[in-house]
């Protein structure tokens, strides 16, 4: 899942990994709802983007938050889970305006078959 997921609903299985990659350093820990429907598997991975910056940051320069943050899920069982996180900074010194300081999307876990 990536930031052009926000308001959709994505359907998986349980018992499958979910990585939720956000474009800005500057997201906080995601939660999601739903009791033991997702799990948060690890602190967030920050790193290097695979791709050129430029593709979704424009002309990065330091303090602007460009990089990746990488946060992973489990689907522990069926049932619907949304989740969010939120950010004030949307670059050096730019606070967030509306929704762009905000995520949310819904995950669907389906029961595994068999």
């Amino acid at each position: 899942m990536t930031e052009q997921d926000k308001g959709k609903v994505i359907t998986v299985a349980k018992g499958k990994e979910i990585l939720l990659v956000l474009f800005s350093t500057y997201w906080q820990q995601p939660t999601a709802s739903g009791s033991g429907v997702l799990t948060a598997l690890d602190t967030p991975r920050i790193s290097a983007p695979p791709i050129p910056m430029s593709t979704y940051c424009g002309n990065p320069v330091p303090g602007s938050g460009c990089g990746l943050k990488v946060y992973a899920f489990d689907a522990t069982s069926a049932g619907t889970s949304v989740i969010s996180t939120s950010r004030t900074s949307c670059g050096e010194a730019m606070g967030c305006t509306g929704s762009k300081g905000s995520y949310s999307a819904t995950v669907d876990v389906a029961a595994a078959n068999g």
